[in-house]
């Protein structure tokens, strides 16, 4: 029995050696303290968004100078460049947009749709060179245009004017309606009293 208490000894003994020898030579741990960034309550972030605001009319430079030169590739380029100042920034719009742009055109699209996109990125309205506009801020225009071609009419004139195309818009949409089955719908197709218009 003692015999086989000093054998197990020596072979926990050994076990207990080469353990120690194999956690040195090859498990090493090391214990680094997290280090706290202190950030200090008085710094200055006007001199951040000051540097943020350069960099993002540099790019938006560097774009309108790749419009107007039809240069497509930096036209599509230029949104992984602005990703980083409008995610600073809070501009999530932006970001989204700036995101959708660079995936559809890293690969996203097949070839022939990713080409399609990239080289529809500016149209040319006036013909030559150099007269290219973005075709985000021709969209944008056309929007505007009609935002104010479907306001309010201000004047009597205008509209009287409008009030003669009214009866006509309102009869082709219950023809339609009629043709493909839509029921009235509450609210719809009744015609505007003009005279209130006018009077306000």
């Amino acid at each position: 029995m003692d015999a086989l208490n000093v054998t197990s000894v020596r072979n926990l003994m050994h076990t207990l050696d080469l353990l120690s020898h194999m956690k040195a030579k090859f498990i090493t741990f090391q214990l680094k303290g997290k280090r706290k960034t202190v950030k200090p309550k008085d710094k200055d972030r006007v001199q951040d968004y000051i540097a943020l605001l350069f960099k993002l009319v540099l790019l938006h430079k560097n774009l309108d100078s790749a419009v107007d030169i039809g240069n497509r590739g930096t036209s599509v380029r230029s949104a992984k460049y602005e990703l980083p100042v409008y995610n600073k920034t809070n501009k999530t719009k932006y970001s989204i947009g700036s995101i959708h742009l660079t995936a559809l055109t890293s690969g996203l699209l097949p070839s022939d749709q990713e080409e399609s996109l990239i080289n529809n990125r500016f149209i040319n309205l006036q013909g030559g060179k150099n007269n290219n506009i973005a075709l985000d801020e021709f969209v944008e225009m056309l929007n505007r245009d009609s935002k104010v071609a479907c306001s309010g009419h201000q004047t009597v004139e205008s509209i009287i004017a409008h009030s003669k195309e009214y009866p006509i818009v309102i009869d082709i949409t219950k023809h339609f309606d009629a043709i493909t089955e839509i029921h009235q719908r509450k609210g719809f197709h009744h015609l505007p009293s003009y005279k209130e218009a006018v009077l306000k």
